[in-house]
C-alpha cells in the first residue's frame, strides 16, 4: 500500500499527494493552490482509502469532464480505495462516465458540500482516512501554473489518455449525414444556464434530413460517443456541449452558434480548443 505523507508518481509525470485524516479540502479557483485540514489522532487499523478527484466545478459539465473525469484512469492504481464524489447536487452525468470506467456503488463514498462555496472540493471527511489527491487542473486558472510549459504538457498528456482510453480504437462509419445536438437543458449549473437562438442551424437544416439528438437522453455515454462520431456535420451551441462532445468528435464539421471566443484566454481550455480544432473542421455560424 502506498505510505502516507508522500508524493506517488503513476511513472509518467502524474502527480497524487498521499495525506493521512483528511477533514476538508479546499482549492482556490483562482490559482488552483489547495488547502487541507486534519482531524485530530492518528491512524486506526484499517484506515478508509480515498481518491480524491473532483474540483469545486463539478456541477459544470464540461468544468468536471476536464478537472475531475479525466483522473479516473488512474483511480485503478490504487487499490480498495473509493472514490469520493460530491452529492450536492447530484449529477447524472457523473454516473455516466463511472459506468464506462467500471466503477460501482461499492467504489464511492458521497460527500456533501455546500454548492454556494466556490473554494471547497470536499468536507467532513471521515476520520481514519488516507486520501490520495489529484493534483486538478482548474480551466479557468490565470495563475502562474497555467504559463508554465511543463504543466500545460502534462494537462496535455492527461487529457489525450483520456481521449485514447474512451474513444474506440476502429474506425467509425459515417453514416449520420446531419446531427443537431441542442443545449442539455437538464442539470445545468446555473449561473451558466442561458437560452441559445438556433435559428441558423434550424434554417440549415430545414430542408435536409437530419438526426437530432438529445444529450440528456443518454443512459450510455460510450453510445453517445459513437453517435459523435458517426456524424458527417454537427451542429451545437458553444460552451459544454461543444466542448465534450467536439472533444470526441473526429473528421467532422461541427456547426458553431453562441461561441464566445474571449474563454480562450485560459491556457488549459485552449488545448481543449486546440484538440478539437485539430480532429474537425469549424465552422462558425
Amino acid at each position: 500500500m502506498i505510505a502516507y505523507g508522500e508524493t506517488w508518481d503513476n511513472g509518467d509525470g502524474v502527480l497524487f499527494d498521499i495525506k493521512k485524516n483528511v477533514k476538508s479540502i479546499q482549492t482556490d479557483v483562482k490559482n488552483s493552490c489547495k488547502t487541507i485540514h486534519y482531524h485530530d489522532g492518528e491512524l486506526n487499523v484499517d484506515p478508509h482509502i480515498f481518491f480524491a478527484f473532483e474540483t469545486p466545478s463539478h456541477s459544470a459539465f464540461a468544468h468536471w469532464v476536464f478537472e475531475s473525469a479525466v483522473f479516473l484512469p488512474y483511480f485503478a492504481n490504487f487499490k480498495n480505495a473509493r472514490i469520493l464524489v460530491n452529492k450536492n447536487p447530484t449529477r447524472d452525468y457523473k454516473q455516466l462516465f463511472f459506468n464506462l470506467f467500471g466503477i460501482n456503488e461499492s467504489n464511492i463514498f458521497h460527500v456533501n458540500r455546500c454548492e454556494d462555496s466556490s473554494i471547497i472540493d470536499y468536507e467532513n471527511i471521515p476520520e481514519n482516512n488516507i486520501c490520495i489527491i489529484c493534483r486538478n487542473f482548474l480551466l479557468t486558472d490565470l495563475s502562474e501554473k497555467s504559463r508554465d510549459t511543463s504543466c500545460l504538457n502534462l494537462y496535455r498528456q492527461i487529457v489525450t489518455n483520456f481521449k485514447n482510453i474512451m474513444t474506440p480504437m476502429n474506425v467509425i462509419e459515417k453514416t449520420i449525414e446531419h446531427l443537431f445536438l441542442p443545449r442539455n437543458s437538464s442539470q445545468n449549473y446555473t449561473p451558466n444556464d442561458r437560452v441559445i437562438d438556433y435559428t441558423q442551424i434550424r434554417t440549415i437544416l430545414a430542408e435536409k434530413e437530419y438526426t437530432l439528438y438529445k444529450t440528456s437522453d443518454t443512459t450510455d455515454f460510450h453510445a453517445q460517443i459513437q453517435l459523435v462520431r458517426s456524424a458527417k456535420h454537427i451542429y451545437l451551441d458553444w460552451g459544454s456541449n461543444y466542448f465534450v462532445n467536439g472533444f470526441f468528435a473526429n473528421a467532422s464539421n461541427i456547426y458553431i452558434v453562441n461561441q464566445m471566443m474571449g474563454q480562450l484566454n485560459y491556457p488549459f481550455l485552449m488545448i481543449i480548443f486546440q484538440m478539437i480544432q485539430q480532429a474537425n473542421t469549424l465552422i462558425y455560424l
